[in-house]
């Protein structure tokens, strides 16, 4: 049983009509099965066969990974954003072949997130030097996103210290029974292309 890695994807176009109509041909590719598959509709692999971009565990030079399912895609305000779950990594090198064939004047903006690898990772430079700030098993995004001086504050609090320097706090926590249910992770700047 694999890890899954979380990824949120955020798709522009500066042409909102032809984003929506690559939306549509996404629908028509997941509503069909490319192939028997143990994840149904949302399999990535259908997304990549169904497209004409690649084929999967073939054995051939075309292959690509798709070890992963789409959880929810939908338009919001002209953008397109889709949630999926993969294996281990971000499949990410199947949304650029697509791209490159549908949609080549998009941008897509991704945030991959696997806790037991301590895997933070994204193209997003508005959030690459932010800090993953989480308690295990508690579903609250806020601290997804935090800023150094909100994480020292954080940190300052439990500790109940005034100690300014992260780095000193990071160690505190290492050294603590917080260890194990509070997680603090920089989230690491990775390029789409990084993943293939």
């Amino acid at each position: 049983m694999p890890n899954w890695c979380h990824i949120s994807i955020v798709i522009k176009h500066k042409d909102k009509r032809e984003l929506k109509k690559f939306y549509k041909l996404m629908k028509k590719w997941l509503s069909k099965h490319y192939c028997d598959n143990d994840f149904g509709h949302n399999w990535c692999g259908n997304l990549v066969g169904n497209s004409g971009v690649g084929t999967v565990d073939t054995g051939k030079d075309t292959d690509l990974r798709c070890k992963s399912w789409i959880s929810s895609y939908f338009l919001r305000k002209g953008d397109l954003f889709v949630h999926m779950h993969s294996a281990w990594k971000p499949d990410m090198l199947l949304w650029i072949k697509i791209l490159e064939k549908y949609l080549p004047e998009a941008t897509l903006t991704y945030v991959a997130e696997e806790p037991l690898t301590n895997l933070y990772c994204t193209n997003d430079p508005e959030i690459q030097n932010h800090y993953c700030v989480a308690i295990k098993g508690y579903n609250d995004d806020s601290g997804r996103f935090a800023t150094e001086e909100e994480t020292i504050r954080f940190l300052q609090k439990i500790f109940e210290t005034q100690i300014a320097n992260l780095d000193m706090l990071l160690n505190m926590l290492n050294d603590s029974d917080y260890s194990d249910c509070i997680i603090v992770q920089k989230w690491r700047h990775v390029d789409i292309t990084d993943w293939n």
